[in-house]
């Protein structure tokens, strides 16, 4: 079953339109806690689909990793990808593929493949640039076409 199958609110729509219209091909949703922000971008993921066939990373923190394979599983109807990145590089699959914010805290693969989609759920998590860990994330912006950056926790 796809989110297009299921009911949404209008809140969780509204940042379709927002990303589609926005010139940096990106969208921070800061929306508070069960407001429906992992459905929100769920819906952007399916919408990805319906025009490209290009990558999506979702970056989540390891308590959440195992609730976003479930919720892909129920409004997208795909299984998610783990990924392990290494100084080396990262491997991504054309579907949903999924990545721990603890793997982001080593070097800074030497390279990292274009990503067509990526969401970044608890961006607070990267809001100092100096740690490895934001730089790592500034690097998969970089070669992303669209970024969603999500959390409820004022920035």
């Amino acid at each position: 079953m796809r989110s297009n199958d299921l009911a949404l609110m209008p809140h969780q729509k509204i940042h379709q339109e927002k990303l589609k219209i926005s010139p940096f091909h990106g969208l921070g949703i800061f929306d508070d806690v069960g407001t429906g922000k992992t459905i929100s971008a769920l819906n952007i993921v399916n919408n990805h689909f319906k025009v490209r066939n290009s990558p999506v990373l979702l970056l989540v923190p390891p308590t959440l990793f195992e609730k976003w394979g479930t919720e892909v599983r129920i409004w997208c109807g795909m299984n998610v990808n783990p990924v392990t990145p290494n100084k080396n590089g990262m491997k991504l699959s054309s579907g949903i593929n999924i990545l721990s914010h603890g793997k982001c805290h080593g070097d800074v693969p030497n390279k990292i493949p274009k990503i067509g989609l990526l969401i970044v759920d608890e961006a607070h998590h990267f809001r100092n640039e100096e740690t490895q860990s934001s730089k790592f994330v500034l690097e998969l912006c970089n070669n992303a076409d669209e970024r969603l950056l999500m959390t409820a926790t004022p920035i």
